[in-house]
This record gives structure tokens, C-alpha cells and sequence, in this order.
């Protein structure tokens, strides 16, 4: 069955919303907020206070290791890499990211073909 933008738009927003709960607990690891152990009040506490004195952020480790490993190499609209939407497009992208741009890549200020690899 072929859809509409409008229906395909409906059915991806669905599937984050079903899946908004998971990331929230997910983000929360990241955020030095991750769930406790079931304890007393007391243990509750101190575990918290635990929590804040560790140096590690193994949340936030797993997804810088990820996020470091990206590499823009190009961005369609589509299907077109060379069109004026695609120009544009990637280079509000690029400047709203704040990116730097990997040397064997040319800038995307003059060419906007260039997609996540």
C-alpha cells in the first residue's frame, strides 16, 4: 500500500511515541539520573549520594564512542544531492550542528552532497 506524507507521518510519530518511554529511561543513565535498586529510604539516600561521587558515565561513554564514529558524508533531498533543496538543506544541517567538516569532504557551504556513512 503506497501512503501519504500525512500517513507516513502519523505512523512514524506513533512508533517514537510508543518508544518514548524506553529512551526516557535510557537518557536518564546518561543524565547521572538512572533508576535505583529497589531499597529502604535510608539506602535510597545514600545510594544517590553514591551515585553522584562515581566518575565514570558509562551511559554517556556508550554514546559518545557511537556519536565520535559518524561521519557526514552527504545529505539528499529526494534522491537529488546536486538540487537547490539538497543545497540548502545541508547546509542549515551542517551549521546547526556545529560539525567540523572531515578534510576529505569538500564544504558544505558549496556542495551539499553529502550523507551519514
Amino acid at each position: 500500500m503506497n501512503r501519504t506524507t500525512a500517513q507516513w507521518l502519523d505512523l512514524l510519530t506513533q512508533r517514537m511515541d510508543k518508544d518514548a518511554p524506553r529512551y526516557r529511561r535510557l537518557e536518564s543513565y546518561v543524565n547521572g539520573d538512572a533508576p535505583l535498586p529497589e531499597l529502604s529510604q535510608d539506602t535510597s539516600e545514600a545510594w544517590r549520594a553514591f551515585q553522584k561521587e562515581a566518575r565514570t558515565n558509562f551511559g554517556a561513554t556508550v554514546r559518545d564512542a557511537v556519536a565520535d564514529r559518524i561521519v557526514p558524508i552527504g545529505i539528499t533531498v529526494g534522491g537529488s544531492v546536486t538540487s537547490p533543496a539538497a543545497k540548502i538543506a545541508g547546509s542549515d544541517v551542517w551549521q546547526r550542528s556545529s560539525t567540523t567538516i572531515p578534510s576529505s569532504t569538500s564544504s558544505p557551504a558549496s556542495d551539499a552532497s553529502w550523507v551519514l556513512g
